[in-house]
């Protein structure tokens, strides 16, 4: 698929469908115009248990399915492994190159070409405060992805990631986190960092007993009452992130 005018049609499809059924045509179209034999977009979770509100759509052979559910291939996939670890998209021919590929790993992926599925191009999906997913396109024959097909990829596993989980989970909150102030999400990451109030006063010039009304005020905000859940809110709503967090020295 060339970035241009098919894909400008494909989005628009996406962003009209009404059904998951209708997503996974659409999807299956798109692997099949980039040469490609099936697809996978799933969010990463123990598949044997309950899918209720989890986007899993797959056209993959359903002896597949049922062989790598059963005998929990998810917890050692290479493919996850390396969603989870790297995130722009990949050809499975770089794997070897992104993780250690163990031997269990390796006899997982050549018992897969017996099912049809012997290589794919992987879009990582990371959505800050949800499990980790992936859109996997597969095929039966070797592929070489070009810098095009990964472009392409990406933007089509972006936008039919953000429609499945409407369909699946219905439509994202309308409202946004609590608005802190930013002397109580600088005291939030100082605290994430280790600090107590009386270390996290003398790096920002404030008193103790004003560092603790500040995170106490930041709690109210959030309907929390300590503050792991607090860091663990702010964290998911983006209001700090693990780069800032880190020990401050």
């Amino acid at each position: 698929m060339h970035v241009g005018s098919r894909l400008k049609f494909f989005l628009g499809s996406v962003l009209d469908a009404r059904s998951v059924a209708d997503l996974v045509a659409l999807l299956q179209s798109a692997a099949l115009e980039l040469g490609y034999d099936c697809f996978a977009l799933v969010q990463h979770v123990d598949l044997s248990g309950s899918l209720e509100n989890v986007v899993a759509l797959c056209t993959y052979r359903g002896d597949w399915m049922e062989r790598f559910i059963s005998r929990g291939y998810h917890r050692f996939d290479p493919v996850v492994t390396t969603s989870h670890r790297y995130g722009a998209p990949f050809g499975w021919d770089s794997i070897p190159s992104l993780i250690p590929v163990t031997k269990r790993q390796r006899r997982m992926l050549s018992e897969a070409r017996r099912f049809g599925i012997r290589d794919g191009l992987t879009v990582p999906l990371h959505m800050p405060g949800e499990r980790l997913a992936a859109c996997t396109f597969a095929s039966a024959d070797r592929k070489v992805a070009t810098i095009e097909d990964k472009a392409a990829a990406h933007v089509i596993a972006t936008f039919a990631y953000q429609e499945a989980r409407e369909l699946v989970q219905g439509p994202p909150r309308t409202h946004g986190p609590p608005r802190l102030t930013d002397r109580q999400i600088d005291c939030v990451a100082l605290s994430a960092a280790g600090k107590t109030e009386w270390e996290t006063g003398r790096i920002l010039a404030l008193s103790p007993a004003t560092v603790h009304y500040h995170l106490t005020e930041a709690m109210r905000r959030y309907g929390v009452f300590n503050r792991q859940q607090l860091l663990f809110h702010a964290l998911r709503d983006g209001l700090i992130s693990f780069s800032e967090i880190r020990p401050v020295v």
